[in-house]
């Protein structure tokens, strides 16, 4: 486990990333550190959603020191159909010296989505089904770093 800093209130947490685009849809993978090194994450870049998801089946299997705060956030599908969400966390989103802190939402959806709450604050640039430039700047240091934070319910 690597933290990047700790005290008796918040940790540290990073992530580093890479984009790919599968079929038009654009993708961030993401290796998210805490509590166990986690694999690598990938998240849809969602410019149609409002805020950013998590899967279920990704935080069951690295949820060790994430708790869960509840939330009567109700999240759907492009398509309209409701997604259960079993909770959420607050993160701070640190990306090229511009930071947002947003609350990441777990839900049954299958496809992590990184959402316009973060996109635009960060100023992540697509054109086309390409990012504009790449996230990932130096490989020796994260762009993105994740803070947990307490109080998902403020939003």
């Amino acid at each position: 486990m690597q933290k990047l800093w700790e005290s008796a209130h918040k940790t540290v947490h990073s992530l580093h990333e890479q984009h790919s685009v599968e079929r038009g849809k654009i993708f961030v993978t993401v290796t998210v550190q805490y509590g166990l090194l986690l694999d690598p994450v990938k998240f849809l870049l969602g410019t149609g959603s409002s805020v950013s998801i998590l899967s279920e089946s990704l935080f069951l299997l690295h949820s060790a020191s994430v708790r869960l705060e509840p939330t009567s956030k109700q999240v759907r599908t492009y398509c309209g159909n409701p997604l259960r969400v079993l909770g959420c966390f607050p993160v701070e989103i640190v990306y090229k010296e511009k930071r947002k802190i947003a609350n990441l939402f777990v839900c049954t959806s299958e496809t992590s989505l990184l959402g316009m709450d973060v996109i635009d604050s960060l100023k992540i640039g697509i054109q086309g089904s390409q990012l504009d430039a790449p996230i990932a700047t130096r490989p020796d240091l994260p762009d993105v770093i994740v803070k947990l934070e307490n109080n998902c319910s403020k939003k």
